[in-house]
């Protein structure tokens, strides 16, 4: 205490006060010693650097005086301890996310780096609120590391794929009883960014209980029963009888049963008063799809031609809303197929080709560059004209990151359809767009859409010096299988020097592309793009 006073004096801090009471000047006393006590851990913190400041705590674990190797150490001993996957539930449901699916990697040496880093960085004022905090153990530093977010993307997306369903409006019950009504449903949404920043916080210290997925309700506009009058109007029509088209020889019927049980009510803006929603009949795409790909399958093996699904869904949809019901012919394409290549070998390097039709567009493109991208995997993509013009800056990234380009039409007519200067136009103005973006270097590939050529559609091809390129694997991508389904189509058919046909545009493409990439590089083939 003499000592202490001796000190006090030095500094000329008064120790008595006739106006302060004992406990006041024990208190001063108290505060003045933390103060000097504090000041000498923040010197100290900033006179040496090969441990942590003082303090710092990672998971709890204290790591003051540990050394850089160490600190390692803790670090390895932690991951080892929270070798478990993060569990998110929502309901009934549990969602799996598991540090090895998100590219999730904690880098040892880095992350000691950014420990000894702590309050060491920055403006003086920071560091000292830095370490007054560590002091004062308001900061307990969390295991981190590096994400692949194109990886952490396709997790989402998966979890999207299983919680996200769009609201249902007030619709008649078409299926047992088109008098009655089923009240509206809400919908449900992952909110992303929660969800994003929730796996970022807690993939490399997973709790051991599970944690609640965050979601948002969606909802529909309010409606009527008498906006559900001329609904059951139509829909009476639309099941009175069945639709058909044809194509390959083969017929395809929507029965009236079929229709029953596809008819939907979707909600969309009144071409009248795009302020208002109003109620639609149409068709559930994903049933019809799921219907058209069982088709498509019957068609391409009798063909070995692309079924035209576009035309086909035009056609259905003509005959759904006129009522008016006639076979209608959807035409097939041709498709080249140089039988030589078709010979497996034994031995030796396999080759395969991946590419991509429709692109670009904002949503699932850049998805599939990104995958590309992680795996290191050229790629040929067949991009439509009108496209890269609504869409400049993924069909310059395409380019940039290195792919090849296609033409892939101005607007993805059926070329046969068209009269001579229309296949003309639709060449070589797709062909200037193209050049545009590809540095001005020509395009020597094109692809017409659904496969389909003749004798004119060639002739414009050679005209405009473009190698005719069709292909040779077709897994129906477009009808959204399911992920190992479409997975399997395209392992299963996959030879030296196939050119497998994808396009750029659907989820299913964006799902499966990952585990594609992988098996077929466990199977020894290396990707390049069409020469």
């Amino acid at each position: 205490m003499i000592r202490i006073k001796k000190l006090f004096a030095k500094f000329k801090i008064p120790t008595k006060h006739k106006h302060l009471p004992q406990w006041a000047r024990v208190c001063l006393i108290v505060i003045v010693v933390i103060l000097l006590l504090e000041n000498l851990v923040l010197i100290l913190n900033n006179l040496q650097n090969k441990t942590t400041i003082v303090g710092l705590k990672l998971d709890n674990k204290i790591l003051t005086g540990l050394s850089r190797a160490q600190i390692e150490e803790v670090i390895k001993q932690e991951l080892q301890k929270n070798d478990q996957p993060l569990k998110l539930t929502l309901n009934d449901q549990t969602f799996i996310v598991k540090a090895i699916e998100i590219g999730a990697i904690v880098d040892s040496k880095q992350l000691t780096n950014q420990l000894l880093e702590k309050g060491r960085k920055g403006s003086i004022l920071q560091k000292l609120l830095t370490q007054n905090q560590v002091l004062l153990g308001l900061k307990n530093e969390k295991l981190s590391g590096n994400i692949s977010q194109t990886l952490l993307n396709l997790k989402l997306i998966e979890i999207q794929s299983e919680v996200n369903r769009d609201p249902k409006p007030l619709r008649p019950d078409f299926v047992n009883d088109l008098s009655k009504t089923l009240l509206a449903q809400d919908g449900l949404k992952v909110d992303t960014n929660k969800l994003t920043l929730l796996i970022s916080d807690y993939i490399f210290s997973p709790p051991s209980s599970s944690i609640l997925l965050p979601v948002i309700k969606t909802f529909t506009a309010s409606h009527n029963q008498e906006e559900l009058t001329p609904i059951r109007q139509q829909a009476q029509q639309a099941i009175k009888q069945s639709i058909s088209i044809a194509s390959g020889g083969l017929v395809f019927t929507l029965t009236a049963n079929d229709l029953k049980n596809m008819l939907t009510v979707l909600e969309r803006p009144d071409p009248k008063n795009p302020q208002k929603i109003i109620l639609v009949l149409r068709l559930d795409d994903k049933k019809l799809n799921q219907k058209l790909g069982e088709f498509a399958q019957k068609v391409e093996a009798i063909t070995g031609a692309e079924f035209n699904d576009h035309d086909g869904r035009v056609a259905i949809y003509t005959q759904f809303y006129s009522n008016k019901r006639r076979l209608l012919a959807i035409p097939t394409g041709r498709r080249l197929v140089n039988q030589a290549v078709l010979a497996e070998t034994s031995s030796g390097p396999k080759t395969i080709y991946l590419t991509f039709d429709d692109g670009p567009n904002a949503i699932y493109h850049p998805m599939i560059l990104d995958i590309l991208k992680a795996y290191h995997v050229p790629a040929t993509f067949f991009l439509v004209g009108q496209n890269v013009q609504r869409d400049l800056d993924n069909a310059k990234r395409t380019v940039g990151e290195g792919h090849k380009i296609g033409n892939h039409s101005l607007t993805h007519s059926f070329l046969p359809n068209l009269s001579s200067s229309s296949i003309n136009k639709e060449i070589q103005t797709t062909d200037q767009i193209l050049k545009s973006i590809n540095g001005n270097q020509d395009i020597i590939l094109f692809r017409p859409p659904y496969g389909g050529v003749n004798l004119t559609v060639r002739k414009k091809a050679e005209e405009a010096k473009l190698k005719l390129t069709l292909w040779d694997v077709d897994p129906r991508d477009w009808s959204e299988p399911p992920t190992d389904e479409l997975v399997r189509r395209v392992v299963s058919s996959a030879h030296n020097q196939a050119d497998i046909l994808f396009h750029s545009n659907h989820l299913s493409t964006v799902k499966a592309l990952p585990k594609i990439i992988q098996t077929l590089k466990g199977q020894g083939y290396t990707f390049e793009q069409l020469p």
